[in-house]
């Protein structure tokens, strides 16, 4: 049936294996489907946490060489994978929906989908994705996705921490805060969690920061109404002692 089936049965194929399963029909069905269903189908499986189907769209576009004398249009299916390439995705629209799949997972939360995203995503991307799981407050994301972030991409994380007021993120975030992490990045995550109010945040933060930002911490949540914030740092007692 399948090597008879239309284009257009194919990609309803792949589709339906993005969102159900079904990663032992992509050797039959790959080969066979189009492009553009292909890499949106790879940010299908990732939002769904069809991880064995993903695994299997990764392997098929990395190991596979577009047949570039055959592919007269955008609807050109990727040639049959050859073992002896190189392992390297240089297709832009390729390396697009995969960059775009890893901010899906991570904004559904899919710690898993989210790690084998990260091998072949882009540096940018894997930011993005780190940024979007701690607004998300996606803990496990983040713990995931630490291991592929780069100095520039860690700050970024402790401001969106902070911002979000997830303290389980900023505790996995201690190594690098208290080793590498620059002081006027904490100073000005102190500054913005305790305009929100933010207690759990500005008591992990607060032994790490600058004299000046602990002395700014009393008049900022005065400013912004956050009586209770302001009533733990007044008491001068536990880490604000």
């Amino acid at each position: 049936m399948v090597p008879i089936a239309s284009i257009q049965d194919v990609d309803a194929a792949i589709q339906v294996c993005s969102v159900v399963g079904g990663a032992q029909a992509l050797p039959l069905l790959l080969p066979m489907c189009s492009l553009p269903v292909l890499f949106r189908s790879v940010g299908t499986a990732a939002s769904n946490n069809r991880l064995r189907t993903l695994k299997g769209f990764l392997e098929y576009i990395v190991d596979a060489k577009r047949e570039q004398s055959s592919a007269p249009n955008n609807n050109t299916a990727i040639s049959q994978p050859e073992k002896s390439c190189t392992a390297v995705i240089d297709m832009p629209e390729a390396q697009t929906a995969i960059d775009r799949a890893l901010a899906r997972a991570a904004a559904n939360g899919r710690s898993t989908a989210c790690s084998l995203l990260a091998g072949y995503a882009c540096s940018k991307a894997i930011v993005e994705a780190l940024c979007v799981g701690a607004h998300h407050k996606h803990a496990k994301v983040v713990k995931r996705l630490l291991p592929w972030g780069e100095s520039k991409s860690l700050d970024l994380l402790i401001g969106s921490a902070s911002s979000s007021g997830d303290a389980d993120i900023m505790i996995l975030l201690l190594p690098y805060i208290s080793t590498n992490c620059d002081v006027s990045i904490i100073d000005q995550c102190i500054e913005s969690a305790c305009a929100k109010g933010h207690i759990a945040i500005v008591g992990i933060l607060w032994r790490f920061a600058s004299n000046v930002a602990q002395e700014r911490a009393v008049p900022i949540a005065k400013h912004h109404n956050q009586n209770e914030l302001l009533q733990e740092l007044l008491s001068k007692e536990g880490v604000f002692a």
